[in-house]
């Protein structure tokens, strides 16, 4: 049975590629031959790209584009030989990268099931306005649309996107979001939707061991993962840490990044990002996936949400009731003494891994 998976693969972002991987072997394994349609949107690549991360990070200061260009140029290349190595390695891109739908037409094969992934592929902010290869709009007439935890990555849509945003799910036979504000989105365009795991969750945490590479900073450790700018979250974990009385160690998802407090890893290959969350003592994150693998690995953490989309955090603590690890106030410690009932947060995600397995199982049944 052939299955076309369209998600987020090429984002230079761990949990997205991530994201794409478990789907992939989760699919697979299940008895599905997985081709992940090569969809990239024209922005995300190159000098387009370039040009994105610098008007993002540098308020229209000619002076710091310059600086900032010479640091995005080394670093792009790494993320070139970190996620392209990754891609070549553990996935079935399908076809010549197509920024349209016309373009997948030609370069996908004929497949029995269409499926949308994980990840923000249904976020009209993120993504520019809705994408309509992310709601299979490229599929052939009859065939059958799915969708795996799908996100909209943020708790309602525009007035002016509720009636195309319908209109795109007509077709879907089985639709599954991410978030509970997912379903709601869902519900308000006249469809139901499972509220289901994300993918990296329906692994165990044994798959994502083995997946890990070796052990390398050998002391005790407070892990920072941060995807937002911001002294205060910086402040925090330094500070943490010191309460704490381990080392601090930040995750560099730029080389500009070494500037700041902890000992900087830079861009390390995924999977050495998934062995530092395996072996540290402590996570502090602003990040979903971040989120993910610290409860995979039943790590202490802390969520610092982000200025923008926090709904997928929210929704996630919410769903294993430990909504008390995130924090608002930044001088509140408290919180680093308390611990989380591993028991009970490992009950919710045996029952609803059973569940997010069974709704594959009605994706590949028929």
């Amino acid at each position: 049975m052939k299955i076309i998976l369209i998600t987020k693969h090429y984002v230079k972002n761990y949990g997205s590629v991530l994201q794409t991987y478990a789907s992939q072997e989760l699919l697979s394994r299940k008895g599905g031959s997985v081709y992940v349609a090569n969809y990239i949107l024209p922005e995300a690549s190159g000098l387009k790209y370039m040009d994105i991360i610098l008007r993002k990070h540098t308020s229209g200061s000619r002076l710091k584009k310059m600086i900032l260009r010479a640091v995005v140029l080394p670093t792009m290349i790494r993320w070139k030989y970190v996620f392209g190595g990754f891609l070549k390695k553990y996935l079935n891109v399908c076809g010549n990268p197509a920024d349209n739908c016309e373009k997948l037409k030609t370069e996908l094969p004929d497949a029995d099931i269409y499926c949308t992934g994980s990840d923000q592929v249904w976020n009209p902010e993120t993504n520019r306005g809705l994408q309509p290869a992310y709601f299979c709009e490229f599929a052939p007439e009859r065939k059958k649309i799915v969708s795996l935890a799908a996100s909209f990555g943020v708790k309602t849509v525009r007035e002016e996107d509720e009636a195309q945003i319908k209109k795109y799910l007509e077709k879907y036979t089985l639709l599954s979001v991410r978030e509970r504000s997912g379903a709601d989105i869902l519900a308000e365009a006249g469809r139901k939707g499972r509220v289901i795991l994300d993918p990296v969750m329906i692994e165990t945490s044994g798959f994502w061991k083995k997946f890990a590479a070796e052990r390398k900073i050998r002391s005790d450790y407070v892990l920072v993962y941060q995807l937002n700018s911001s002294r205060e979250f910086d402040r925090y974990a330094e500070q943490a840490a010191e309460k704490l009385g381990k080392k601090l160690v930040r995750i560099c998802t730029r080389y500009d990044q070494a500037l700041k407090n902890g000992r900087p890893v830079l861009v390390p290959k995924v999977e050495q990002w998934v062995s530092l969350f395996y072996y540290a003592d402590f996570v502090i994150t602003d990040s979903f996936h971040g989120t993910v693998f610290s409860i995979l690995f039943q790590k202490e953490f802390i969520d610092l949400y982000p200025p923008l989309f926090s709904e997928r955090l929210d929704s996630l603590l919410s769903m294993f009731e430990i909504e008390d690890r995130h924090i608002s106030d930044c001088s509140r410690f408290d919180i680093l003494d308390r611990r989380i009932d591993y028991r009970k947060v490992n009950e919710i995600l045996d029952e609803k891994r059973k569940e997010a397995l069974g709704f594959i199982d009605e994706i590949l049944a028929g």
